[in-house]
């Protein structure tokens, strides 16, 4: 029986034989076999080493038997040739590391955004539902009343639950801190079929008043706030006033993302029906989640809703009609407002990796030019074309293999640069890494873009070698100028759409800053709170309301203080939208009466916001709790349901406010405001007392003489003065509120101006090429033409004219490209059309410039020709 060692080289040897021809391997691993039974006689033979001879030997048997290991041939060769040119190497890598990089990682973040699927048990019958109305556009989060009908009412779906933001304000530590969290009804954990990490979920009797004090935790939360203990499953907190008991862990994986809003939702508690929400139908709040039956498909479902929403509508005609209701899986909603702003990057991307391969093939030209003689000697001594093309081919693809890696490392580096700048409202950006899939396809890319800049050179440097006839090596066929000269117009075409849209995009942002937003947002600090739980009657919030905002207002620096439910551009806002009447107009028909979103405010937020007052008077000492009930409304408010003349001041308006009915008297118009983003239109809107009209929900606001920022220390401290265990929800200036707006739209900018500059780098070296080659193949004619009398001027302008010519052709097919795509850019823009002169001018000019700059050098290459030098070359 063998003995170990010669079992090990046994194995070795059956290892190496898989790199053997298959015909001849038989015989190969018989005469190995035999060598090592005789070497195993003598046991000082080293018999393992000996065997893993084999593996060279293997090598060598496939070199000799196998056409295709003459690869290995080329790309030592191919090496050889790259490191003897390491600046035209270098160059090429550095060009495609540009391009395959922004490539791989517009891959990574769409893969891992878009294509990835949910961690959640047949994600695809995980759907959201949302209100939809005939005077609003878009989807709408969802009035509670709405919600039980549904609920009561539909059969396509096995579950049918809801969620609504809350501030779960925990007290008893140092200091009071605040559990982002969401109030959830029966079935929402169900619907996405989530298990407990440590603990259990919710009961159904937990969903009922005097059992709901039971929370969940999300496991990021619970190992960041609680180490990852699992004895504090059980333990109990108090949270809002009220003692809450720690249920369960939720798993990492569970993240709805329902909200836009930037903080996460990571604490989770039973949602209990108050006795006025099902009279609730004009103010949505709610977001809705759902699981389809098996075997009910989503256009099933959504013709149930729209026959519920009908009959809604006929019993509740003053409220519903016009209103339905709308189902969207889960990843349309998480990414579909990111979806159309990722295809334009990654058609940015496209762009930038077309023009990179371009200049690579372009440089490849150039190079093949001087590599006539060498391609001709190997076809004289018996190469065949297909071979020489495949050497050459090589020599692309070691190119693209080196550029695809320092990609990689760039795509790296911009995965975490799109982590920390990107946008918060995009899903999933915290997580985004570059992954073995991302690797894959970077290995994917890098064959194709040996393809894409390498094939045509290799094709015309084997024609010119054929073509060589062993006299002196020239640039100047017009085949081959054409065909640099084609390439280079193709790079200021795919230049001048992305300057073009960059341009377009920059405009856009440029009117969007120029948008009123109806309140000044400058020097003001906004803090919010929800207050409900530590001061749970009307007369305890409207006191605390005024201390609070008495002690915000005696601060040093402060100019005016006041408080306000609906917050603009703040992430947690309190909408309240009702329906209501007007005194002196007859009664509306069905379905037509006239809506405005309700705020309470204290008479200091309309001072610290400078909303602009356009008639009558502003809350005063006058308003308070037992007074004469009043409103202050928005002048878009006044113009929509005033005709011209009429004036609202005296006017009564009648609505219900928490399901009592309200009759207040119109005493001021005050500017509207925008609250949702600059691209949406100021809202109506009726101001309340707040003495009048208490919430808990309530942001602080304060104009400062100075930064805004100095004063949060004191402004937090000004609140806990009024209340000690009030935990403060959100603190930020309102100049930081409004450019959260903002931040998608600046984020994108950014890429798309960048990825243009780098194509207007790209085009511009690609102007500089082709005019260095055809100096450099035309020394002599430009010596002849110096000898023969031209002016250094006429040569500049020869040189610098023939680049211009390859600019004006590039933005001539760029301008058809961009005029023909402009409608794919108009859902991005704002103010300003698709087919906007000024960008398309400032494209052009910044080519022109560029081609300008690109032919300098060449052209005083050229006009520094000495015509005595020139004339005795060869």
């Amino acid at each position: 029986m063998p003995s170990r060692r010669h079992r090990l080289a046994l194995a070795v040897v059956a290892t190496a034989a898989r790199l053997t021809p298959a015909a001849l391997r038989p015989e190969w691993r018989r005469e190995w076999r035999a060598e090592l039974d005789t070497a195993a006689r003598d046991p000082r033979t080293p018999l393992v080493r000996h065997a893993f001879g084999a593996f060279a030997d293997a090598f060598w048997l496939r070199q000799r038997h196998v056409a295709d290991l003459d690869w290995i041939d080329d790309l030592r060769y191919g090496w050889r040739q790259l490191t003897a040119h390491a600046g035209f190497a270098l160059t090429a890598m550095s060009i495609l590391a540009v391009g395959v990089g922004a490539a791989i990682a517009m891959f990574s973040v769409t893969d891992q955004i878009l294509l990835r699927p949910l961690p959640y048990p047949d994600a695809d019958r995980l759907v959201t539902i949302w209100e939809t109305r005939a005077d609003a556009p878009g989807r709408l989060d969802v009035a509670p009343a709405n919600f039980l009908d549904w609920r009561d009412r539909v059969t396509s779906f096995e579950t049918f639950a809801a969620a609504t933001p809350i501030g779960l304000n925990h007290t008893g530590g140092d200091t009071p801190e605040v559990f982002f969290g969401m109030q959830v009804t029966a079935g929402f954990f169900e619907a996405f079929a989530v298990r407990p990490l440590y603990g259990r979920l919710f009961t159904p009797d937990e969903y009922t008043a005097g059992r709901h004090h039971v929370m969940l935790v999300h496991e990021r939360l619970w190992r960041q706030r609680f180490g990852g203990d699992p004895s504090v499953v059980g333990q109990t907190f108090t949270i809002n006033g009220a003692r809450f008991t720690l249920v369960g862990i939720v798993p990492e994986s569970f993240e709805p993302r329902l909200l836009p809003a930037a903080a996460a939702r990571h604490v989770w508690v039973p949602k209990v029906i108050q006795e006025w929400e099902p009279r609730i139908r004009t103010s949505g709040y709610w977001n809705v989640v759902a699981r389809l039956r098996p075997g009910v498909s989503l256009d099933e479902a959504q013709a149930e809703l729209a026959a519920i929403s009908a009959q809604l509508a006929r019993e509740h005609p003053r409220t519903n009609e016009g209103t339905g209701a709308v189902a969207v899986r889960v990843r349309d909603h998480l990414v579909g407002d990111v979806r159309g702003a990722f295809g334009l990057l990654a058609a940015a991307v496209a762009l930038v990796l077309l023009i990179a391969c371009v200049n690579v093939a372009s440089l490849l030209l150039a190079r093949g030019v001087s590599r006539e003689r060498e391609v001709a000697l190997r076809i004289a001594l018996g190469a065949s074309r297909p071979r020489v093309v495949r050497q050459l081919l090589v020599e692309s693809l070691v190119i693209a293999v080196a550029g695809t890696a320092a990609g990689v490392w760039l795509a790296h580096a911009a995965l975490r640069g799109i982590v920390a700048l990107g946008p918060a409202s995009i899903p999933w950006i915290d997580t985004l890494r570059l992954d073995g899939r991302g690797i894959a396809f970077a290995a994917g890319l890098a064959v194709v873009v040996a393809l894409l800049s390498g094939l045509l050179p290799a094709l015309r440097s084997a024609h010119g070698g054929l073509a060589w006839t062993g006299g002196r090596t020239t640039t100047a066929g017009p085949g081959r100028q054409r065909l640099r000269s084609g390439l280079v117009i193709a790079e200021v075409a795919l230049a001048f759409v992305l300057l073009a849209g960059a341009g377009l995009l920059v405009r856009s942002f440029v009117s969007l800053l120029a948008v009123e937003t109806g309140f000044s947002s400058a020097n003001v600090l906004a803090l919010q709170v929800f207050a409900e739980g530590q001061q749970p009657t009307a007369e305890r919030r409207a006191r605390y309301a005024e201390d609070a905002v008495a002690r915000l207002a005696a601060l040093p620096g402060v100019e005016a203080a006041g408080a306000v439910m609906a917050m603009p551009f703040i992430e947690v806002n309190i909408n309240v939208e009702e329906v209501f009447t007007i005194a002196s107009q007859p009664p509306p028909a069905d379905g037509e009466a006239p809506r405005a979103y309700l705020s309470p405010a204290t008479p200091g937020a309309f001072h610290a916001l400078r909303l602009p007052l356009r008639g009558g008077r502003l809350f005063d000492e006058r308003d308070r709790a037992g007074r004469p009930p009043v409103a202050v409304i928005s002048d878009t408010l006044a113009a929509r349901y005033w005709p011209e003349g009429r004036d609202p001041i005296g006017d009564r308006l009648t609505f219900d406010l928490s399901g009592q009915r309200t009759d207040v008297e119109v005493v001021g118009i005050v500017g509207a405001m925008r609250h949702d983003g600059l691209t949406e239109p100021p809202r109506p809107e009726i101001f309340l007392p707040h003495a009048q009209a208490a919430t808990g929900s309530l942001t602080f606001v304060a104009r400062t003489t100075g930064d805004p920022r100095a004063l949060i220390d004191a402004a937090k401290a000004a609140i806990w003065e009024a209340n000690p265990q009030q935990p403060i929800y959100r603190v930020a200036t309102l100049d930081e509120l409004v450019g959260r707006t903002l931040s998608p739209r600046r984020f994108a900018l950014a890429i798309i101006v960048g990825f243009a500059l780098v194509a207007l780098l790209l085009a511009g070296g690609g102007v500089y090429g082709v005019l260095s080659a055809v100096i450099a193949a035309r020394r002599r004619e430009m010596g002849v033409r110096v000898a023969l009398g031209a002016t250094r001027a006429d040569l500049v302008r020869s040189v610098v004219g023939r680049g211009l010519l390859l600019a004006g052709a590039g933005t001539a097919v760029g301008l058809a490209a961009t005029l023909g795509a402009g409608r794919l850019l108009e859902r991005f823009l704002f103010g300003v059309t698709a087919h906007d002169g000024l960008s398309v001018t400032g494209a052009g000019a910044a080519l022109a410039l560029a081609a300008t700059a690109a032919s300098y050098l060449p052209a005083r290459r050229a006009a520094s020709a000495d015509p005595i030098d020139a004339l005795r070359t060869e």
